[in-house]
């Protein structure tokens, strides 16, 4: 698996992420780290930078959004494995909360889960209980614990004392 983190959003400080029925979706692919905040279960697409990226950017958004509809629509009785175009996307579903990666068809699923199960414990260990807040208005913190966590699409580090302790002392020294 290759995993680039190409773009982040801005904290996001529109009303409806206050609302009850607000439904993320990370997507973890070959070419970015993903959230999608979506009420009611609505695909809101992120903005389209004006810098003239068009049709790459455009061809993104479509597929983003087309993944969020297979997650976000599927049954809960399905297995969490789903074959799309020529990768496997895995997700694992908290609460309101969607974990999506996009990984090669020969790749392991369930180490894949796994991979899923840990970065959320270091979400909940760090945050005290994860919520949508949490991850919407820290991103930046979201995408540390990922960076410690994981780089280049390997797994750096499994112990999740040693990678809360790195995201500490990088806060220190900020």
């Amino acid at each position: 698996m290759l995993l680039k983190v190409l773009r982040t959003y801005p904290a996001i400080k529109t009303p409806h992420c206050y609302t009850a029925n607000t439904n993320l979706t990370f997507l973890i692919t070959k070419l970015r780290l993903h959230l999608n905040i979506s009420p009611n279960r609505r695909y809101v697409p992120p903005p389209v930078p004006s810098n003239g990226s068009g049709s790459s950017e455009t061809e993104k958004l479509r597929i983003e959004a087309e993944v969020h509809r297979l997650i976000t629509a599927r049954d809960k009785k399905y297995t969490n494995f789903i074959e799309y175009n020529n990768y496997k996307l895995i997700y694992r579903r908290y609460a309101g909360l969607f974990f999506t990666i996009a990984v090669d068809l020969a790749d392991n699923e369930l180490s894949y889960l796994e991979t899923i199960h840990l970065f959320v414990e270091l979400l909940d260990s760090y945050f005290s209980n994860v919520c949508e807040l949490d991850i919407v208005f820290n991103f930046n913190k979201v995408y540390s614990i990922l960076d410690e966590y994981m780089l280049a699409g390997e797994i750096e580090e499994t112990s999740k004392r040693e990678i809360l302790d790195r995201v500490k002392l990088l806060e220190k020294m900020e």
